[in-house]
């Protein structure tokens, strides 16, 4: 199953379903432990949701990606360089972000480079 099929599905159901959220949560909590990653993240409004980290959390450990471009720095940064830190995957990640202040303090979170812009 290749990423653009993971995010059609995905999409498909969340937005017919979005009582769903709840269960890609466990989803994601169950992986987390299962990669002895901490599960603290705050999938709030204007962040990902449980349902983008799991995609992320999927498709990283599936199609083993070469590169990841992120626009947007927040707790999906957080999650990809964790999971690049524990050896799931060892492609080479870049966050892009608009807020100079922001790309700071997620910057000093992960091991990756984060470009304000």
């Amino acid at each position: 199953m290749n990423l653009t099929t993971i995010i059609n599905r995905l999409r498909k159901y969340y937005y017919r379903m979005p009582a769903l959220e709840a269960v890609y949560q466990g989803f994601l909590a169950r992986d987390l432990q299962a990669l002895g990653l901490p599960n603290d993240y705050y999938p709030v409004p204007g962040a990902a949701n449980h349902s983008l980290l799991y995609l992320i959390l999927r498709a990283a450990k599936e199609l083993s990606p070469r590169s990841v471009v992120e626009f947007g720095a927040g707790q999906s940064s957080i999650l990809l360089s964790r999971m690049k830190d524990a050896g799931i995957f060892s492609g080479s990640i870049l966050t892009v972000e608009h807020k100079p202040e922001w790309a700071d303090r997620i910057s000093a979170r992960v091991s990756h480079r984060v470009s304000a812009v």
